[in-house]
């Protein structure tokens, strides 16, 4: 089942709507506490070098469709960011279109460290 990611206002609140239209509502805070979840830092090897959130998974957006095997060995659910949450979006839309479902875009480096807190 495919699903889109709908961005919210709330920086604590994740959503995604999937084809039946019924929304799924997960908090990113209750998402982080799961032990098996996978945050994902889409930013260059670079800037997560200059710094990322602990645990955290570098996939550069622009490598997501090559490295599809790897994501396919980690586990939901994905968290995903960025610096200011539009690449980790378009991150979101490739791992949907590539049968991904557990994708929810938390935004940027700074909306992670509150969150992280």
């Amino acid at each position: 089942m495919g699903c889109v990611i709908q961005v919210t206002k709330s920086l604590f609140t994740a959503s995604y709507l999937c084809l039946k239209k019924l929304p799924i509502m997960k908090n990113i805070k209750e998402l982080l506490q799961d032990p098996k979840a996978t945050i994902l830092d889409v930013r260059s090897p670079m800037e997560y070098q200059s710094g990322h959130i602990e645990g955290a998974v570098n996939i550069p957006v622009d490598e997501i469709a090559y490295r599809i095997d790897e994501l396919k060995a980690l586990t939901p659910p994905f968290i995903l960011y960025c610096r200011s949450g539009a690449r980790s979006s378009m991150a979101a839309h490739y791992m949907m279109q590539a049968g991904f479902t557990e994708v929810y875009n938390a935004g940027g480096l700074a909306d992670m460290r509150i969150l992280t807190m």
